[in-house]
């Protein structure tokens, strides 16, 4: 914060603390993924910011749930393709596929919620 007061940027940290700040914009149009098909993460160059996940690029997953509505980011990542509102999905790892056998507890799932930007088809 500044040394002396800043009535703009109060003004702003206010509205945000009254008002809140939502990514959630009305569904539209159909997502491409549905509960229960078989996704591979994406692997997309990070320039200056991701919201994926090192741990799970190229990992493969289990749509679990498709959360209703479309969601943004407050900032475009740039290449790694999150910028218009898309829809996000709960996706469903075990894992020893993330962390490996020797690293991970057996019978354990892994669930990450991922923009669709971050997933393919998998087979």
């Amino acid at each position: 914060m500044p040394d002396r007061p800043s009535p703009p940027l109060a003004a702003q940290v206010s509205a945000y603390l009254k008002q809140g700040d939502s990514c959630y914009h009305a569904p539209g149009g159909a997502s491409r993924f549905n509960a229960g098909d078989k996704v591979r993460i994406a692997d997309p160059e990070a320039v200056d910011h991701t919201r994926l996940p090192g741990y799970l690029r190229n990992k493969t997953g289990i749509v679990d749930l498709v959360y209703p509505g479309r969601f943004s980011y407050f900032v475009s990542t740039g290449v790694d393709g999150i910028g218009e509102p898309m829809p996000v999905y709960r996706i469903a790892f075990d894992a020893v596929d993330v962390w490996g056998a020797g690293n991970s507890e057996p019978n354990t799932t892994l669930y990450a919620d991922l923009y669709e930007a971050y997933l393919r088809a998998a087979s």
